[in-house]
């Protein structure tokens, strides 16, 4: 059985985003955790968080962004929504059009 080299690639690729994602997700935890009101943490603080811990996972799969399928885009846009959610402590079920719109 022969599987393109197409079908291949976007294989690895899923794989590959999947990876990324729970990467980001297990540091993301952690974001979310310190954006409790107890720790006090304010939007600059867990923004830089965020950039150190999770953006940089982003920022280094940026030069295969041009080859993911919308798909993973849309996960990778999902990591996103939940860290400003998460540093502007809005609920988790905010719409993500709202949660675009104040940042």
């Amino acid at each position: 059985m022969k599987i393109s080299v197409e079908k291949s690639c976007s294989l690895n690729l899923n794989i590959l985003v999947d990876e990324i994602k729970e990467r980001c997700n297990n540091r993301l935890n952690i974001i979310k955790i310190l954006s409790n009101e107890k720790w006090g943490l304010n939007q600059n603080t867990l923004g830089d968080l965020y950039k150190s811990l999770v953006g940089s996972i982003l920022d280094y799969s940026f030069p295969c962004l041009n080859s993911f399928s919308e798909n993973n885009i849309k996960k990778l846009q999902a990591i996103q929504n939940t860290a400003v959610r998460s540093i502007l402590k809005l609920k988790y079920d905010t719409p993500s059009n709202i949660v675009h719109h104040g940042t």
